[in-house]
């Protein structure tokens, strides 16, 4: 079995998949590679073996643009940057979007209006980023109830000259734990609308929010880039805010009004395809595995030496 070092700090859980162990407390000197999840680190430069950055924030993330991140643009390899976007198919690995286990809640008791659950309000300047501006036009309508992180929602301003902070009049209150978590479902389910959208909207960027709210058995209010209509949306079923001119009042009695049954059974259908099966966490483990494996057993079919910077754009926003 491979071994990985895990670059998190925060991450203590041992995965073990498709032959490879990826260890947090591993002595990076005795692994056959490091992977850093999400974030870049500095000891990526330092490795002198098989690195790996697995990035799963969209491309318009500031993120991207620190110091730290500009570096390892320039200097890591496309076969050492793994993400949903990656040019070459062997080293795209897409978002988790659903643990295996959870199961699609039909049956659940349910009020009959919308809930939101975010925690990120998009900052003191989220009128400027348009998937964000877009985002929270809908989750900030009276007829949603919005459910997220308390410090974050007090410390909200709306948009305006010296705008004072606090909560938006139609939040409701804390939601404890992983925006992943069962949880997160659970209370989904108890209403029949779920305003899921994403924080941005550009090319293969889909996230879990969609499938929570598949899982949760809810209608979802979602719009997405044409190529996730096109691609591991194909078959779903939803309210699109685009089919109602973006407009909150329209969309939301749209779907309200919607037939839930409907959206329930081709949903669960939906949500067994092989293209959602390959964004759970089981299997996206497996795919980083073999990626692991290649690039051990066969370097010189696997190695690309383009680098990342001269490879990927990425964006600062994304309209």
């Amino acid at each position: 079995m491979y071994l990985v070092k895990i670059l998190d700090r925060e991450s203590a859980r041992v995965i073990c998949a498709g032959g490879v162990r990826f260890d947090p407390s591993a002595d990076a000197s005795k692994a056959q590679a490091v992977i850093s999840i999400s974030l870049p680190r500095k000891e990526l430069l330092d490795y002198p073996g098989i690195r790996i950055w697995w990035a799963f924030e969209a491309l318009s993330h500031g993120l991207y643009q620190t110091a730290l991140a500009r570096r390892l643009k320039s200097e890591l390899r496309l076969s050492e940057f793994l993400h949903f976007a990656h040019p070459d198919p062997r080293f795209v690995v897409p978002v988790c979007t659903h643990f295996e286990d959870y199961i699609i809640r039909k049956s659940a008791e349910r009020r009959d209006n919308a809930v939101a659950i975010v925690s990120n309000t998009g900052g003191l300047w989220w009128r400027l980023k348009p998937g964000v501006r877009l985002r929270n036009r809908f989750i900030l309508d009276s007829r949603v109830q919005l459910l997220g992180s308390a410090k974050n929602w007090t410390a909200f301003r709306k948009w305006g000259p010296f705008p004072p902070a606090g909560k938006p009049g139609n939040y409701v209150g804390e939601l404890p734990g992983w925006n992943m978590c069962r949880g997160t479902i659970e209370k989904m389910a108890g209403y029949k609308v779920v305003v899921c959208m994403e924080n941005t909207c550009e090319p293969l960027y889909f996230t879990e929010k969609f499938a929570q709210a598949v899982q949760a058995g809810a209608i979802p209010v979602y719009h997405a880039h044409q190529s996730v209509r096109d691609g591991i949306l194909k078959g779903a079923l939803w309210i699109d805010p685009a089919d109602y001119g973006f407009d909150p009042e329209r969309t939301l009695s749209a779907a309200l009004s919607a037939p839930l049954d409907q959206y329930q059974d081709a949903n669960s259908k939906w949500f067994l395809n092989k293209a959602v099966a390959e964004t759970g966490m089981n299997r996206i483990w497996e795919r980083l595995a073999g990626i692991v494996r290649g690039l051990v057993e066969r370097p010189a079919d696997m190695n690309v030496s383009d680098r990342v910077a001269d490879s990927i754009r990425f964006r600062r926003r994304i309209f």
